[in-house]
């Protein structure tokens, strides 16, 4: 049997903000969709109305290649895993993503299939492995490039 991937229990659905739903839906489809702006090209993230670089508020949503770089991470404890995880920590990570324009753009996420502390190091590179969470709404998290 395939170890299960190692995200936190009981965590709500996403914020069905208007402004953001590009980002999960992208997600649900198996993409990293992030936000550029129309006039300077620059990607951005966290989503906003406006552009952080040139201050447009012309956007659209951009696919990002899904590859990056752990900048940071740390280990959290959950209590409330069931019996037969590998596991009593899952980790948060701040990635630093591929392929955007006027960066650099990091997003706070998850390694799926790190679960212990040897797991993880600070430059380990990563890819996307979309979680989806219901019809139109995905959560994009990574796991370690070339392995598992």
């Amino acid at each position: 049997m395939d170890k299960p991937i190692n995200r936190p229990t009981g965590m709500p659905l996403p914020n069905r903000d208007p402004m953001q739903m590009g980002f999960w839906e992208g997600a649900a489809q198996g993409r990293l969709d992030i936000q550029r702006c129309d006039d300077c090209g620059a990607h951005r993230y966290p989503c906003s109305m406006g552009c952080t670089t040139c201050g447009s508020m012309r956007w659209g949503w951009d696919t990002l290649p899904g590859s990056g770089s752990v900048v940071s991470y740390v280990w959290i404890p959950d209590p409330g895993r069931p019996p037969g995880f590998p596991s009593h920590f899952y980790n948060v990570a701040v990635i630093e993503l591929d392929g955007v324009e006027k960066g650099p753009v990091r997003i706070i996420s998850n390694v799926l299939d790190a679960w212990n502390l040897d797991d993880l190091r600070s430059g380990m590179r990563v890819e996307l492995s979309c979680v989806k969470l219901t019809e139109d709404m995905g959560l994009p998290c990574f796991t370690r490039a070339g392995e598992a």
